[in-house]
């Protein structure tokens, strides 16, 4: 939900949106709608990389207003040639908070 009521993929995303009235009656529904559907997209030149399912195209609110949103991100490093590899060390294991610890809470969705 935009900051001026209107439902849409992201707040970025061209168009009027659906008003709060179409999430009411359409629920969870909502997300088959033309626009977040055309969001969940994924260009044909991301299909094959590695990082393809957390990345998703990276944003596609971005991608929709450059009129490219079946082409990568613009800020695609992958796109761009400039991948890094990082050192990586694995911290040393330690006990973390627990379901059902004072400090946890798990919040889940209703359907």
């Amino acid at each position: 939900v935009t900051p001026r009521g209107r439902v849409q993929p992201c707040v970025y995303w061209p168009g009027p949106g659906d008003s709060l009235d179409a999430l009411v009656e359409q629920g969870a529904g909502i997300v088959e709608s033309e626009a977040f559907a055309a969001a969940r997209s994924l260009p044909e030149a991301c299909r094959s990389c590695t990082f393809r399912e957390p990345c998703r195209g990276g944003c596609a609110g971005r991608r929709r207003l450059h009129g490219a949103l079946d082409k990568p991100d613009l800020y695609c490093p992958i796109v761009r040639g400039q991948t890094r590899r990082l050192a990586i060390r694995m911290a040393p294991g330690r006990d973390l908070p627990k379901l059902d610890s004072a400090c946890t809470t798990i919040v889940m969705a209703r359907s």
